[in-house]
């Protein structure tokens, strides 16, 4: 990415199930870190799911290349199929699953109007929501196929949607206001980032609150001359 995330990440590292098309998302600041995210989700998937890795279809990068990342996948039995140079139809699932994450990230961030260092957690949400949304590749949403149960949506809210948070210190006395909002952003799991962005030079710190003390501004229209909010 020609702009860097707010942690400082600039490169992103998709692995993607071919069977459920299931996919992981790891955002790493340098290429070299790609052995230690592939060793990471190696150990969750055989913890998690009990299933082992059979093959690893990638590009010919160096990052891919290395002796470190040859042996491992020779300890582990893991079969490596590296596609051809300028060839990228040769790993069309993952391409085609990148290309749809940046288009999401696009759509994210202009709808919340947000700087666009925040794409580290725009594109943490656009994967864990094509994890749970039906795709035409596949019987059900990937997440079913993967883990074996229905995915819950019921916690999920528009990304960059304003966050109210009640403010139980308030330093107006009794003319207070009783609220503070704040965008909530985060990767799409039921604990919520909102973060405060100070000033001009948009410097942001995360706020940590309940849940019950929360609500959101889900859309707001107007018709004629009434507007109206729906909350939640």
């Amino acid at each position: 990415m020609s702009v860097k995330a707010r942690h400082g990440t600039s490169y992103l590292l998709t692995f993607i199930d071919d069977y459920t098309r299931y996919g992981y998302i790891y955002l790493i600041a340098h290429r070299y870190e790609a052995l230690d995210c592939f060793k990471r989700f190696i150990a969750e998937v055989e913890n998690q799911t009990e299933k082992s890795l059979k093959a690893l279809r990638t590009d010919s990068e160096r990052e891919y290349l290395s002796e470190q990342f040859k042996e491992l996948c020779e300890n582990k039995g893991i079969r490596r199929q590296l596609t051809v140079p300028y060839t990228p139809e040769q790993n069309g699932v993952a391409k085609r699953r990148n290309r749809t994450l940046l288009d999401m990230v696009r759509s994210l961030m202009a709808q919340a109007n947000l700087p666009i260092s925040f794409w580290g957690e725009a594109i943490l949400t656009a994967v864990y929501i094509l994890n749970q949304v039906p795709s035409q590749s596949v019987t059900s949403a990937p997440y079913e196929l993967w883990k074996g149960e229905k995915p819950n949506l019921r916690h999920l809210r528009p990304w960059g949607s304003a966050g109210f948070v009640h403010n139980t210190f308030h330093k107006h006395g009794k003319l207070g206001s009783r609220e503070n909002d704040f965008p909530s952003i985060g990767d799409a799991q039921k604990n919520l980032d909102l973060l405060e962005l100070e000033g001009s030079c948009k410097k942001d710190k995360r706020i940590a609150v309940e849940n019950i003390s929360l609500y959101f501004l889900i859309m707001k229209y107007t018709i004629g001359c009434h507007s109206y909010t729906i909350n939640s």
